[in-house]
């Protein structure tokens, strides 16, 4: 027992100072897998990352799960009706009206209440009970049109429409951003030139419109849900699903809503008309009035007949996929790009040990003579290799699993408005990542150890018989000898011995 904890202790000190002396190979083992292991756990969890910080920023501003679109608006009490679904969590609508700035297309929305709540960057909200015209901004707005806080911004729009906002021209109070647009793409419009620049957002006594341009809703199911997850998907998409029918219902309601409306004025004007001609002739006009007064009306009636509802999730945001798929990409970048420097940690260790092996020879036949196993012999390769893929391993994770999803998230915020960085943690991709390395490591010191172990000590003791000599390839041409004898050793090296 005595006898082992001697050899032991001789072990790890004989370890102790192969590490010292040999502090560059180890070092340079050290480095090696502190960069592959950094950038195979940087690259891998920045994904998470990325979707995390996402998903936490969605929560906080309650982004929706579902937006009912049509072309001719919802009543009023849609939202109501919609939380009369099981499903349902909570429901609000909101007016837009797309206008033009500065030869640009931007769409004024109404403010939200509960639902897709703003990001506030700088400044202040617009006060519903101020009598000036206020809105806030996006930061395109102020870049674009170098304008500042306070600054008015005026709007042109066609006078005759009837659902432009009560005022054309606002003072910016605030900067915001929407969980709904997080990059540059707004969407299209009919206005302008098709594409909306920018978004501008305002109280909602600003419209006077008599219908919502859209409704929004969330889920009783996905509240719990972090985005971009399976079960979040699955959950949203049965949601979406069972709302068909309610969808259908508050459609044909506001078909029949405008319906009669056109039924009624089409009435009051034939009255208004009939009411001043003489009695003798007033059923013939008003037979002939209302005929052309309906044939003037069939274009808005087959508007009307032919609009659809469009039940769009998180899934139909281009954004909000777009930010999904880079974040994936960043995965994918991360299986590939670090085999490079795990590869050549590994042929590093393979080249190292195998000189450590061979310059060692005599000293592993005096271990081997006393008694000593090729196991016990082994051990300190074997630790050689653990301390520097564990070491380097361990700081790789470190910097890691920090920094290059930072600087990865950074280079992203300039395509994605989106908070800072929310890091995650990843146990199995840090297991993962420093298993590898210490696997490869130390399985190419046990190869190296089985094989230079395998002799007996008296071959051991002896030198190593040199090898034959070998021509290059280069022996062979006509030019060789012509080359200076400093030039062909130098050639012979390069070529014979590589590693």
């Amino acid at each position: 027992m005595v006898e082992k904890k001697k050899s032991s202790n001789i072990q790890k000190v004989e370890l102790h100072r192969e590490i010292l002396h040999s502090r560059k190979r180890f070092f340079s083992l050290f480095l090696l897998v502190m960069i592959a292991v950094g950038f195979l756990s940087g690259l891998r969890v920045t994904a998470p990352d990325m979707k995390h910080t996402a998903a936490l920023y969605f929560q906080d501003k309650n982004l929706m799960d579902v937006q009912l679109l049509s072309t001719i608006g919802w009543k009023k009490d849609a939202p109501q009706k919609l939380l009369q679904s099981k499903k349902v969590l909570d429901a609000e609508g909101g007016y837009r009206c797309d206008l033009k700035w500065q030869g640009k297309t931007v769409s004024l929305y109404s403010l939200p209440d509960q639902i897709d709540r703003l990001w506030l960057k700088e400044g202040r909200l617009p006060n519903p009970k101020s009598k000036e015209a206020e809105c806030v901004v996006e930061q395109r707005i102020l870049t674009d049109g170098k304008y500042k806080i306070g600054d008015s911004i005026p709007f042109t729009g066609d006078k005759k429409r009837k659902d432009l906002p009560r005022h054309l021209t606002y003072r910016i109070c605030g900067v915001v951003a929407s969980p709904v647009f997080l990059t540059d793409n707004h969407g299209t419009s009919s206005v302008g030139s098709g594409t909306v620049e920018a978004c501008v957002y305002l109280p909602k006594k600003e419209f006077s419109q008599d219908a919502y341009s859209f409704v929004v809703a969330t889920f009783q199911g996905t509240k719990q849900l972090d985005a971009y997850t399976r079960a979040y998907d699955k959950e949203a998409k049965k949601s979406i699903d069972s709302l068909k029918e309610e969808t259908k219902e508050l459609l044909a309601q506001r078909k029949e809503q405008l319906t009669k409306e056109i039924d009624k004025k089409v009435a009051e004007k034939v009255q208004s008309t009939v009411s001043s001609k003489m009695p003798q002739v007033e059923k013939q006009i008003s037979m002939q009035l209302e005929q052309e007064m309906q044939k003037a009306a069939a274009p808005e009636r087959k508007r009307i007949e032919e609009a659809g509802a469009y039940l769009l999730g998180r899934d139909k945001n281009a954004g909000y996929m777009l930010f999904s798929s880079d974040a994936d990409r960043m995965a994918a970048l991360g299986d590939v790009f670090p085999i490079i420097f795990y590869l050549v940690a590994t042929l590093s260790c393979l080249t190292s040990l195998t000189r450590m092996v061979e310059e060692e020879r005599t000293e592993i036949g005096v271990w081997k003579a006393m008694g000593y196993s090729p196991l016990s012999i082994g051990k300190k390769y074997l630790s050689y290799a653990f301390y520097a893929s564990f070491l380097g391993g361990l700081t790789g994770l470190i910097w890691g699993s920090t920094l290059v999803p930072m600087i990865c998230m950074s280079a992203w915020t300039s395509i994605y408005d989106l908070p800072s960085l929310k890091l995650v943690p990843t146990p199995f991709i840090w297991f993962y990542s420093l298993g590898t390395a210490i696997f490869l490591l130390v399985g190419t010191a046990a190869l190296i150890c089985g094989s230079g172990l395998k002799e007996t000590p008296a071959e051991l003791m002896r030198p190593r018989a040199p090898k034959a000599g070998k021509r290059i390839l280069l022996e062979r041409m006509p030019f060789w000898k012509r080359l200076r004898f400093l030039t062909k050793v130098m050639f012979r090296n390069l070529f014979r011995y590589k590693i």
